[in-house]
């Protein structure tokens, strides 16, 4: 019997392609999947994932994050997910469900999908570390780390012990339960209430990658936990040593203030052994003139 899974994406072009990819790999083990999108992304979706065999995009209102139970359109959204699911249920023609994998991100969602019995997993977007270490600093107390302290964690190497300078943060960053920005180190991670409930957690790696982090976080959560990453497209695992150009990957033209070729030759321009850092939803051109220094290792 054919079975069905969901996937709900949160905002974001991060979120929403390893969404995609997660969808063609159910895909290519016989599984019927839905991708659930908010409505402001679909024209987001190539034209190449609707043609996927067994795969089919479902939209609902897009609402503002996090869900305020006022919000209206968050209560649509809810009410466009719940009269879907309904439909769904009550027609034969669609394969029974077998769970729904929500991105922490849109974890009101849970509720929902409870209520036609289909249980959630909750899939994290990014790699095990980053949970991992936001868990042990909130269960830790890091807040309270003095200078000069070394705070071990339970469960990791001694290497990753807490200091005080880990938990040292200008304070015109607002905190991610204000009005945006990340978590203070020590607070309650963000995603914890969205993932309760969840019968187990994916993250976008792997075991040689992310493996410590993995078991930590099925260890402390109490659930399993998964790498199911790195969720690039194909054209990555087909690539051995040749480059793989933006525009082989993709099918949106994004508006950018260099060009490929420059980025490329800023890159070739750097010391041979040069360690490049790359911090996750940063808007930051290359070539200007913002760049004080570059180390040499």
């Amino acid at each position: 019997m054919e079975r069905e899974i969901f996937v709900v994406t949160g905002y974001g072009q991060g979120h929403l392609r390893p969404c995609m990819e997660l969808c063609k790999n159910f895909s290519s083990r016989n599984y019927q999947t839905t991708l659930i999108i908010p409505s402001i992304l679909v024209s987001a979706i190539p034209p190449s994932f609707t043609q996927y065999p067994r795969t089919r995009t479902t939209q609902i209102t897009s609402s503002g994050r996090p869900m305020p139970p006022s919000d209206p359109l968050s209560q649509q959204a809810a009410k466009d997910l719940e009269a879907n699911l309904a439909s769904r249920s009550e027609n034969p023609d669609f394969p029974a469900p077998l769970c729904a994998i929500v991105d922490f991100q849109v974890g009101w969602t849970k509720a929902i999908f409870w209520k036609f019995n289909i249980p959630v997993v909750s899939i994290f977007t990014f790699g095990a570390c980053a949970a991992a270490m936001e868990w042990a600093a909130w269960k830790l107390d890091a807040m309270d780390i003095k200078p000069g302290e070394t705070r071990l964690i339970p469960g990791l190497p001694e290497e990753m012990a807490l200091t005080y300078s880990d938990i040292r943060r200008k304070s015109s960053v607002p905190s991610r339960g204000g009005r945006g920005g990340p978590p203070k180190p020590g607070d309650k991670p963000p995603w914890v209430p969205e993932i309760e409930g969840s019968i187990a957690l994916m993250f976008n790696t792997c075991d040689d990658l992310d493996g410590l982090f993995i078991k930590y976080m099925a260890d402390h959560i109490g659930i399993p936990a998964w790498g199911v990453g790195p969720l690039l497209p194909e054209q990555h695992w087909k690539s051995t040593s040749s480059l793989v150009r933006h525009c082989e990957i993709t099918e949106q033209k994004r508006q950018s203030s260099c060009s490929e070729e420059e980025v490329i030759q800023w890159l070739d321009s750097k010391p041979r052994g040069s360690v490049l850092y790359v911090a996750l939803a940063v808007k930051w051109d290359p070539l200007g003139k913002n760049i004080v220094n570059w180390p040499s290792h």
